[in-house]
């Protein structure tokens, strides 16, 4: 049996990402060993906004909890969300086996580094000996962070060994984003800045955004200032000018990675050449005549990414979200992704395992697996040319995929998270002959959801079977969600009434209209089973009719229990639920336990009095506190819009003066300056995670002038938009 090597990493896209597994895949195969890459395909960017889907796609990572490698390579670096990068060090610290992580220093985790000092010292040797430069500045990364401080030793040797002085009106930090060069670029034109012969910057990005707004001022690269990059991805090669740079780091760096975990796996020295980074020449720095020669790497990247392309255009149509929905079985699912497994191209296994229990338990359908793995997994297919392989039997989660234990050439293969939003059903396996075959863009992503919508599909079937089948035995229950019909409410609350008690029962509905979700029945259901959790008596008495008896107590009012329900139905789904309710009726026990009769017949009565309230109000809340709570709820979800107290009063029919008390009663606050909080909110969001300019953002999020977003921002959050940028920047190194 081959050695496997894990290798976690947040997407699989980009050539420089590409470059990486490149270096990984060849290494690896070369001394025998499979790769698995392990990705969540999305690299969420906030910590602060983590949606249910999101979280299905992250918790393949858990397969480290579940399975058994050989050894882990870590690209700690790579991954946005520190809560996530801290998650998976955890994991990765727990395995029996040696682990690498990539161009970053983790507590217990052995790091591996690219030689960036040799890199940076290299461009920047070029532009003095092959173009004469004396003055030249460095534009470095995020300051006191080591690969930063690789980078700039590589251009102070550079400068030191050609005896060219270095002070710290050289050296700049720009944290690897587009904000500080624009503003040195700026700087420049206006003289504060003196001008150098060239710039030495340590990623693309930056030289790319220093040349772009050079250019705004009309000073030209190369004639007027030279300026290098530092990654050598396609986009450097693309850009007008040809950015020069240096490629072959990442390359580099998964050579380094596999011959390191190589060692630490057998004690023995990696006997595989290493290979070292080069300058890929462009026209920024005055490199005129060997300006466009694009590594081979990178045009075949290119090029097998046109061509993949090509060949989707002509499978656009093959339905497969229809066909896998209407899957009743297992086998016809299976069957189903076998004959579409055509539309992903070069992939040479595909294999979909579940979870032994991959369903929600259908006795609690708020019971599901989200991270955790079965210790079995079941096999659902297993495509291979020309013949599958055996399927539909069950195998230890400990290893990963049934062919691993099978003699046969070392195999790159990719795994990512079978689920729907935050239920987990699997994992779906695909290997494919080399690196430049994978593409996990928004084609690969939607196959693995539709998968997922076929299988939470055939879930609802096999659930609604389920039901049906105990449907004699449960008579007292709706067949639909599960929850107690009238008559089961009607024959419970005779039984469970306490003597001396009064109670109140509350009948509700929900409006119909475009934005209804279909499974609104089943939503509401839920959430009725997370607010009746000490025992109040809840029931679905016709289709889109609810009831609820609650105990009669001042501190457990109706009015309460229904914000209470608002409040669960937005925590699972995200969304406003605008509920209609009949007035509360009080009751006692000696009602109900003599006149049940009579309880029907005021249920009845409520339904009515429901039917004509919807007919009237059938798209708005009907209480204005629900009225209140939806203006909140639309403010914050979309800030940018034209708000005016006029317009939002004539909306909800309430005067303005009734809008404004209301509104400061709920919140503690004023509707317009809850409006500026949700704006500048927003305006935080977008100056971390964007490299919008301001006065972009001052649009986005609704504001009229920059100048009037700028001074609010100040006012409200203490320093300019550019000061809150470069204290919250995301600095991952690019």
């Amino acid at each position: 049996m081959r050695k496997l090597i894990a290798v976690i990493l947040p997407e699989l896209c980009d050539i420089l990402e590409t470059e990486l597994v490149g270096g990984i895949h060849e290494t690896a195969r070369a001394l025998g060993y499979d790769v698995l890459i392990i990705t969540d395909t999305y690299n969420n960017i906030s910590d602060s906004y983590v949606t249910s889907y999101m979280q299905g796609l992250e918790s393949v990572y858990q397969l480290l909890t579940a399975a058994q490698f050989d050894g882990v390579i870590f690209a700690a670096s790579r991954f946005h969300r520190t809560a996530m990068r801290d998650m998976i060090a955890d994991l990765v610290r727990q395995q029996q086996c040696p682990c690498v992580v990539l161009d970053e220093r983790m507590e217990g985790i052995e790091p591996v580094f690219a030689e960036h000092e040799e890199g940076m010292y290299l461009i920047t040797k070029h532009l003095i000996e092959d173009h004469r430069f004396r003055n030249i500045a460095f534009l470095g990364g995020v300051p006191d962070n080591e690969i930063s401080q690789k980078r700039e030793n590589g251009y102070r040797k550079a400068m030191q060994e050609h005896g060219l002085a270095v002070d710290s009106s050289k050296v700049f930090w720009g944290y690897y984003w587009k904000q500080v060069p624009a503003d040195i670029a700026d700087g420049v034109a206006d003289g504060s800045i003196p001008k150098p012969e060239a710039f030495v910057c340590a990623n693309d990005m930056m030289a790319m955004a220093l040349i772009d707004r050079l250019a705004e001022h009309g000073i030209r690269v190369p004639e007027d200032i030279a300026v290098t990059g530092y990654d050598g991805g396609w986009r450097a090669a693309l850009h007008t000018p040809v950015l020069t740079t240096v490629s072959g780091r990442e390359k580099e760096l998964g050579i380094r990675a596999v011959c390191r975990l190589h060692e630490l796996m057998t004690g023995q020295k990696c006997s595989i050449p290493q290979t070292s980074q080069s300058i890929q020449h462009g026209i920024s720095c005055g490199c005129q005549s060997l300006a466009g020669a694009a590594p081979l790497e990178m045009k075949n990247h290119v090029i097998s990414r046109m061509e993949l392309y090509e060949r989707r255009k002509n499978y656009m149509a093959s339905n497969q979200l229809s066909r896998f929905t209407g899957a009743n079985t297992l086998e016809e699912l299976s069957a189903q992704i076998d004959e579409l497994a055509y539309t992903q191209f070069n992939i040479i296994w595909l294999d979909v395992c579940l979870f032994e229990d991959w369903t929600f338990d259908f006795k609690d359908s708020s019971r599901y697996r989200k991270d955790a793995f079965s210790e079995q997994m079941l096999l659902l297919l297993s495509k291979r040319l020309p013949v599958n392989a055996p399927c539909m039997y069950k195998f230890p989660t400990q290893q990963i995929l049934p062919a691993l234990q099978m003699p046969h050439e070392p195999v790159l293969l990719v795994l990512s998270a079978l689920h729907y939003n935050d239920q987990v059903f699997g994992y779906l396996s695909a290997a494919y002959p080399s690196v430049d075959d994978i593409c996990l863009d928004e084609h690969y992503i939607y196959w693995c959801d539709v998968i997922a919508e076929g299988l939470n599909a055939l879930q609802m079937r096999l659930y609604t079977d389920y039901i049906h089948n105990q449907f004699d035995s449960l008579s007292v229950y709706d067949p639909g969600t599960g929850i107690l019909n009238r008559r089961g409410f009607l024959e419970k609350a005779a039984r469970q009434m306490t003597c001396g008690q009064s109670y109140r029962y509350i009948l509700f509905t929900y409006p119909i209209n475009e934005h209804t979700p279909v499974s609104i029945t089943g939503l509401i259901a839920n959430a009725l089973r997370k607010v009746c959790s000490q025992g109040e008596l809840f029931c679905r008495i016709t289709e889109q009719y609810f009831a609820v008896l609650l105990p009669e107590s001042e501190e457990y009012s109706a009015e309460s229990w229904i914000r209470q329900l608002h409040e669960t139905f937005l925590q699972q789904q995200g969304t406003m639920l605008h509920l209609i309710a009949a007035e509360p009726v009080c009751v006692t026990d000696d009602f109900l336990l003599h006149n049940m009769n009579e309880l029907e017949r005021h249920l009845n009565i409520g339904k009515e009095k429901l039917d004509l309230r919807c007919s009237i109000r059938s798209s708005y809340p009907i209480s204005a506190q629900e009225q209140i709570e939806h203006l909140h709820f639309e403010i914050h979800s979309e800030p940018q819009q034209d708000w005016n107290l006029s317009d939002i009063a004539a909306k909800y029919h309430l005067s303005v003066g009734y809008l404004q008390r209301l509104y400061k009663e709920r919140y503690s606050i004023a509707v317009m300056e809850d409006v500026l909080n949700a704006r500048l909110e927003r305006a935080k969001w977008l100056l971390s995670h964007t490299g919008l300019r301001v006065t972009e953002i001052a649009e986005q999020v609704g504001f009229g002038s920059s100048a009037h977003f700028m001074r609010q921002f100040r006012s409200k959050v203490g320093m300019t938009g550019l000061e809150y940028r470069r204290k919250n920047q995301n600095k991952t190194i690019t």
